[in-house]
């Protein structure tokens, strides 16, 4: 016996016709289409560089350190600074580190299925991104310190100013993307009392502020180009650049000074692919994508609409009382044999019974074959009963319009038939924590019969 299969692609591509455009290139065999049935990602959390000291040997340095920092990947572990007398170590360090990713490698390519298949399956990306986690990517400058050289003596002071300019940059040459934190300054003016003689005199921090580290957080989502996508796997590098360079000058006094601090970068970055799953599936006879009634004018007035039809002789219209237990036949509608397009059928039935109706459509083939459409329950005695979803497409919520019943249940399912949201009584259901696709809700009486059936989209 065959089913009825609701058309996903065609609802798609009513309300969002670029849908369709995103199917595989190779055209399914005779009898067959493609159809979406899930999505899925591919995360990439690499390896985290964090806690290295510039120069550090612990460092991952990247795979070609040429392009930035003067081809230099290891830069100074100690910058410090001078005025005046003595030999200073260095003022600015630039240095490389790299965290490792892999690429997403596609289990089932557009090109593994040829044209004029009858089964296949494919992945096809829908979006890529490279995040910078700002949780975990900085530069850092630590163990900061300050010295009073010299002078003269007691009673003295000589007055300093200590400037330290740092960045943090991040590269991935896979996909062309860059980014970074942008210049940062850390800025003291200082003073203290000179010790003479050529001593030297340490203070805490720079002037006794603090010696706690200085530090920018960097982060962000940097979009991967669809067309640049690699699919078969391999490494690649989202490369970390930490600069930071120190100033120090005299304002007044006799005495030399020096300032010191330590560099250190971290960094941390995910890779994700986002993909539909696409399947080759044979066309049903009939793909049944509406089926409603309304009371209005002591009749009742069913509607149905199909979006294919192969080989098909004709609807039969059912009806039975609340018990559903014996259904009888109370017309016929020929319908077209053969049509690849949206087609509407309807039907009247001009003596209803009092309370509830039911009603279900037998679907006959040309060749004997037939099935059973969902059954569909119409009061007589109300006011035209109105069922409607809005708005659809969703994101957040959806607000559903249906007679009270506070036994009603509202039911969600996914694609592939699994329920995965039930409510009783519910005029507004969340939907934002579902993945986008296609979803059917059914509402059902206290009966357990179904009362309507309705799709709507998850954007």
């Amino acid at each position: 016996m065959k089913s009825f299969k609701l058309n996903m692609l065609l609802l798609l591509g009513v309300l969002t016709p670029c849908f369709l455009y995103a199917q595989p290139s190779a055209s399914p065999g005779a009898g067959f289409e493609w159809v979406m049935t899930g999505s899925a990602s591919y995360i990439d959390n690499g390896a985290t560089v964090a806690g290295l000291t510039f120069g550090d040997a612990g460092d991952t340095d990247p795979v070609d350190c040429s392009s930035y920092c003067g081809g230099n990947c290891d830069g100074d572990a100690l910058l410090e600074k001078l005025v005046f007398g003595g030999t200073a170590l260095p003022a600015s360090s630039c240095e490389q580190r790299a965290v490792n990713l892999v690429h997403w490698n596609n289990a089932n390519p557009d090109s593994g299925v040829s044209s004029g298949a009858t089964s296949g399956t494919v992945h096809l990306a829908t979006a890529a991104q490279i995040e910078i986690i700002d949780s975990g990517s900085k530069i850092v400058g630590s163990n900061n310190k300050g010295f009073i050289i010299g002078g003269n003596g007691p009673g003295n002071f000589s007055e300093f100013n200590t400037q330290v300019d740092y960045s943090m940059n991040w590269h991935v040459d896979e996909y062309v993307l860059t980014g970074g934190t942008g210049l940062q300054t850390q800025q003291f003016t200082w003073n203290w009392g000179e010790p003479g003689g050529g001593a030297e005199l340490e203070m805490s921090g720079w002037n006794g502020y603090s010696t706690a580290p200085f530090e920018t957080i960097g982060g962000e989502v940097m979009t991967v180009p669809l067309a640049s996508i690699v699919e078969t796997g391999g490494n690649l590098e989202v490369v970390f650049e930490g600069n930071m360079e120190m100033f120090l000058s005299r304002n007044f006094g006799n005495a030399d000074g020096k300032v010191q601090t330590v560099p250190s970068i971290e960094g941390e970055a995910t890779y994700t692919v986002n993909y539909d799953i696409w399947e080759i599936q044979a066309i049903l006879p009939v793909e049944l994508i509406a089926f409603d009634g309304q009371y209005k004018n002591d009749e009742i007035h069913l509607n149905w609409a199909t979006a294919t039809e192969i080989n098909h002789e004709k609807f039969i219209i059912e009806k039975s009382d609340e018990n559903l237990t014996r259904w009888n036949s109370i017309g016929e509608i020929k319908s077209s044999g053969n049509n690849f397009s949206l087609r509407n059928y309807s039907f009247i039935d001009d003596a209803p019974n009092d309370g509830f109706n039911y009603y279900r459509l037998r679907q006959l083939d040309m060749d004997g074959s037939e099935t059973i459409s969902h059954t569909v329950s119409v009061k007589s005695n109300d006011i035209q009963r109105s069922y409607s979803i809005y708005p659809n497409p969703a994101n957040e919520k959806i607000q559903i319009s249906y007679p009270s019943n506070s036994e009603s249940r509202i039911l969600i399912f996914d694609q592939n038939g699994k329920m995965i949201s039930e409510k009783t009584n519910a005029k507004s259901i969340d939907i934002s924590h579902l993945i986008s696709g296609i979803y059917i809700l059914k509402i059902i009486d206290n009966k357990g019969n179904t009362e309507w059936t309705k799709r709507f989209v998850k954007e």
